[in-house]
């Protein structure tokens, strides 16, 4: 009997572990190729652009976020009118189209997808996430 009980808890067991351990993007997308999503990025919308400081593009387990870092910074009326260009229901809907592209070419779909905006202070000034 006791061998019994100790089979059923170590199936229990492995079965608890292997759970825990479903697919992200974090596991699936490699650091390498991260790296050359962030450099794309750049060259895409920071190289040519004096108002642009840096882009980062950044992946926590299934949660993606893209961080763009201005080289300028806004006044209260500015950024009270980029929080409502940005957080309209056609972002949303870019959003929620980009992660099943995402899903398409990866087999994973974000759990979220966020876009923040910072000044060059580093200060966040405006986030839209779906």
């Amino acid at each position: 009997m006791r061998k019994r009980i100790i089979a059923f808890v170590s199936i229990i067991m492995c079965a608890m572990m292997f759970a825990g351990c479903k697919n992200t993007l974090e596991k699936k997308i490699s650091k390498k190729q991260l790296q050359d999503m962030n450099d794309q990025a750049y060259e895409q919308y920071v190289k040519n652009d004096s108002s642009m400081k840096d882009i980062k593009i950044e992946i926590k387990g299934n949660d993606l976020t893209y961080k763009y870092y201005f080289n300028m910074e806004f006044d209260d009326s500015q950024i009270a009118a980029m929080k409502k260009s940005i957080d309209t229901d056609a972002n949303k809907k870019m959003i929620e189209n980009l992660k099943k592209n995402i899903k398409k070419e990866n087999g994973i779909e974000p759990s979220s997808i966020t876009y923040i905006y910072y000044d060059k202070n580093d200060e966040e000034i405006a986030r839209v996430s779906a």
